[in-house]
């Protein structure tokens, strides 16, 4: 029973900033110039391979900054299911590359874990984001440490690589 009343704040919350997120973003594409991967669009959806593996969103805000979130399954911690969401920063020409780009990203979010107990925390976001020069693709690769408040508390490290599509 607590478990559903959790779960139902976790997906009532995630749908709320999605509205918000949503309306918000016309405004802020009349302001900037978005980088994005190449005849894409703003938002990108593709898979997430690691601990935990499942499918990863990115939807850009402006230059440097987007949200991205994901919804993942656990091989290790009993088939757990993770829902996460993060704001990431990104700091583009730190690292030369002759095509595409290559920005090295910090953000910090949220992460809901439902499995044999459910887990809350506090996620900071460590990555690589190579986007292809002419293709609406990108692919990343992060460290993610999650400091997790409940049931207790505990910090939880994970790895993992990734690849996006980008929608015009």
């Amino acid at each position: 029973m607590l478990r559903s009343i959790l779960f139902g704040l976790v997906v009532a919350s995630a749908l709320s900033c999605a509205g918000l997120v949503l309306t918000a973003a016309p405004v802020a594409a009349q302001n900037e110039q978005f980088m994005q991967p190449s005849q894409g669009g703003r938002f990108g959806l593709g898979f997430v391979l690691g601990e935990p593996s499942g499918v990863n969103a990115k939807l850009w805000q402006g230059q440097t900054v987007a949200l991205q979130g994901g919804l993942a399954w656990s091989f290790v911690d009993d088939g757990a299911t993770s829902v996460y969401g993060d704001l990431i920063w990104h700091q583009f020409g730190l690292l030369d590359v002759s095509t595409g780009s290559l920005p090295v990203y910090l953000g910090a979010g949220v992460r809901t874990q439902f499995g044999h107990e459910t887990r809350f925390g506090i996620r900071t976001v460590v990555g690589l984001d190579y986007i292809f020069a002419q293709a609406p693709f990108d692919v990343f690769l992060e460290v993610v440490p999650t400091f997790d408040m409940t049931p207790e508390a505990e910090v939880v490290l994970s790895a993992a690589v990734g690849f996006r599509y980008f929608f015009r």
